[in-house]
């Protein structure tokens, strides 16, 4: 990188293949777009340095104001742990809003035997617990709601769909997988085929 420092201060940092120029700011790109640094181009840097070659401890343009020149290198200054704390927070704070969008629009289910499970079925906590109820009893032969052969069992519209106890385990294990993606960072499949 090529960098413009007035003493610790780090004005500019660029890629080794552009050229800067301390009488004008004029920084010129390979590609031949330029722009003008304003410290420079209006006399606000008190000595200004260009230095080349130069490795940075943080490439990302948001880390240049929490990097000092030293001198020889460019080092991290006493307030970039508080900057990559805050993008840890910030990185915490987008997945979580993320995650709670997958499961707010809930899962689509694709059913490649019976179309009439199609439908856009809720994923919250309530939901959710309802599903693995339903599913637990159906494994544990308890049987179907209701005590029959089928059941209704209502997509997040409130359309209902005629599962039995075949089909609504696949929606259960539909919805665990979705929900498994979900909070490992992945953008779960939409729609989700089931059988």
């Amino acid at each position: 990188m090529i960098i413009v420092t007035s003493g610790s201060y780090i004005a500019i940092a660029v890629p080794d293949t552009s050229t800067v120029s301390l009488q004008t700011g004029l920084v010129t790109n390979t590609d031949g777009s330029d722009f003008y640094m304003g410290e420079v181009a209006n006399g606000a840097l008190a000595d200004p340095q260009v230095h080349t070659g130069i490795n940075l401890p943080d490439t990302d343009p948001n880390a240049r104001p929490y990097l000092r020149w030293n001198g020889s290198a460019v080092v991290t200054g006493p307030d970039y742990a508080d900057y990559q704390a805050q993008k840890v927070v910030a990185g915490k704070t987008a997945a979580l809003a993320a995650y709670n969008a997958i499961i707010n629009a809930g899962i689509t289910i694709a059913s490649t035997g019976t179309p009439a499970l199609d439908g856009t079925y809720a994923v919250t906590t309530d939901a959710k617990a309802v599903i693995d109820g339903i599913y637990t009893g159906i494994k544990n032969g308890d049987g179907l709601p209701g005590g029959g052969q089928t059941f209704v069992f209502r997509d997040a519209a409130g359309n209902g769909h005629t599962f039995d106890a075949t089909s609504f385990p696949n929606l259960a294990k539909a919805v665990r997988d979705f929900l498994y993606q979900a909070a490992q960072g992945q953008l779960p499949a939409n729609p989700w085929p089931i059988p």
